[in-house]
């Protein structure tokens, strides 16, 4: 695998479950553990991660905020958001998190008669015309960058 390539789904592993160590990147690259430290290392250096006793964790002083990740892979979202949607039956009650893959749910839930529990304000806006949605708000401080 192409170096640049295997740095960018060394990000994206890490960043899909906010930490990782060495070991575990070894495994799941099928590289040597100096590759990795190697590897690791530029992530660290870009600020993107920051090292972590036996490993890397996400650097969240870099997260990307709110409003550019909603437009990022939209049409993966908006298929993970369809194939989630098609799970949820009417009567079920769901939570709904502040990501901006689960916003891409509400096309798909329209029709059904669902409680929403979310943090989510643009789901909260989005869905005020489908009186079919009961919908509670979670409270909490607002972190304008998220």
């Amino acid at each position: 695998m192409i170096k640049t390539k295997r740095i960018q789904q060394i990000k994206e592993y890490v960043f899909d479950r906010e930490s990782a160590s060495l070991d575990e990147l070894v495994a799941h690259f099928g590289v040597s553990k100096n590759t990795i430290r190697r590897d690791v290392q530029a992530l660290v250096e870009s600020g993107v991660l920051k090292k972590v006793y036996g490993g890397v964790a996400v650097n969240h002083s870099t997260l990307v905020v709110y409003q550019e990740r909603k437009t990022r892979q939209l049409n993966k979202k908006q298929l993970i958001g369809q194939t989630a949607a098609a799970f949820v039956e009417n009567g079920d009650m769901i939570f709904v998190d502040s990501g901006t893959t689960t916003l891409e749910m509400l096309p798909y839930l329209t029709e059904k008669q669902v409680t929403v529990v979310t943090n989510n304000v643009d789901f909260i806006t989005q869905a005020m015309p489908y009186e079919n949605f009961t919908i509670f708000s979670t409270g909490g401080m607002l972190e304008r960058k998220t």
